[in-house]
């Protein structure tokens, strides 16, 4: 099964409390066979067992979804809480992270799907994609950052691009600018050289930056 950012982080909660998934499900009441679920990324657990499973490893719900970088909530009010992570839960969406993608020299494009991650719906991303490399860093995007992806075949001069270069299949993020002869594709960083080809397919817009703390 495809591991979840969720699934990724109930494990490491797991192992830092040392509890079991027979432990998990007495305390919890949650049945062995969901959690069984949850931890192959079969499924994600539901608000109320959401809030069950994290009151009993002492983490915030949020952060176990991947929605937050606080790993404790931070007030101990837990109608208010609860009442925040439905909110929440209801405004994101799953979406795939699709592998990675150049931000710098000679990384081709790969298409396996990693795992899935949640994002605010009015992020409007249809995909996220791995950086690797530094020709983005003055636009505020690192190596090892992931990149939201909104789909589409065409975006406007300036915009940040996921674009395929064709004649070598190799994915790159960069700023867009399309003349009547060329496209340029602008790296943020002054070490590199703009790329200027015609050989390029728009894969789609940035619209969002994710970074593990």
């Amino acid at each position: 099964m495809t591991e979840t950012i969720f699934t990724t982080r109930l494990k490491q909660c797991m192992q830092k409390n040392n509890i079991k998934q027979v432990e998990l499900s007495k305390i919890t009441g949650i049945t062995p066979s969901s959690i069984s679920d949850w931890l192959r990324g079969k499924y994600t657990p539901k608000q109320d067992k959401l809030i069950k499973i994290s009151n009993c490893l002492g983490v915030n719900p949020n952060w176990l979804m991947g929605i937050s970088d606080d790993y404790y909530v931070i007030e101990n009010n837990s109608s208010s809480t609860d009442s925040e992570t439905e909110e929440i839960l209801e405004n994101i969406i799953k979406i795939p992270i699709l592998g990675t993608i150049c931000a710098g020299d000679g990384v081709y494009a790969e298409e396996d799907l990693d795992f899935f991650m949640y994002v605010d719906y009015k992020t409007r991303a249809d995909f996220a994609l791995k950086v690797k490399g530094d020709s983005m860093i003055e636009a505020g995007i690192l190596d090892g950052d992931i990149v939201f992806i909104r789909k589409q075949s065409t975006v406007s001069n300036g915009r940040i691009a996921a674009v395929l270069l064709t004649e070598n299949n190799e994915a790159s993020l960069k700023k867009f600018y399309k003349n009547k002869d060329n496209v340029v594709l602008q790296p943020c960083n002054s070490n590199y050289e703009p790329i200027i080809t015609r050989d390029v397919l728009v894969i789609g817009e940035c619209v969002g930056v994710y970074r593990e703390l």
